[in-house]
């Protein structure tokens, strides 16, 4: 299965039924968090990709590129809210930063306080672009993300509000 020629429905179908069926519960009511969470711990088999993330979050990626975006789309389009066709171009290039930027309808900014299924951005390591996660909790003055393509798996991370780029809030008409 090719995911550039897919539309987001069609993404948010097959991601909907691989992750539900990894996880194996009843997953109906699940919020964006609530997926993330589940997720953590799975992680690539043997690098470039390859084992659980490439079947439930990115249809085919076998060129070894970041999959961080890929999750955080799974994770919505498994809770029932995926993006609409016009932002998913970057699920289609794997590039974070396109994703932050093609976000519509959302709230964003330093008075933002983060709320669990929250988008968060971080700056990648090495400095050269973004990197992104969903908002489980906030606990005092830390953030606990649930993140994909870290060392090669779904990790959660603590992290000050500091450290953050940008909080995202997907809502209305999505």
């Amino acid at each position: 299965m090719d995911a550039t020629k897919l539309t987001s429905d069609q993404i948010a179908a097959h991601t909907t039924e691989a992750i539900n069926s990894y996880i194996g519960l009843p997953t109906a009511g699940w919020s964006p968090a609530d997926f993330a969470v589940s997720l953590v711990g799975v992680k690539e088999e043997g690098g470039r990709n390859l084992g659980p993330p490439d079947v439930l979050f990115n249809l085919s990626l076998k060129d070894g590129s970041a999959w961080c975006s890929l999750f955080v789309m799974a994770c919505y389009a498994a809770a029932g809210r995926p993006l609409p066709d016009r932002a998913a171009q970057w699920w289609k290039r794997r590039n974070a930063a396109e994703m932050c930027a093609a976000l519509v309808n959302v709230r964003m900014g330093p008075g933002l306080r983060p709320e669990p299924s929250d988008i968060c951005a971080v700056p990648q390591e090495g400095g050269s672009g973004v990197h992104v996660g969903i908002v489980e909790r906030v606990n005092h003055d830390r953030i606990i993300t649930i993140e994909g393509n870290l060392r090669d798996s779904v990790e959660r991370v603590e992290r000050h509000p500091a450290a953050m780029v940008a909080f995202f809030r997907p809502g209305g008409g999505w």
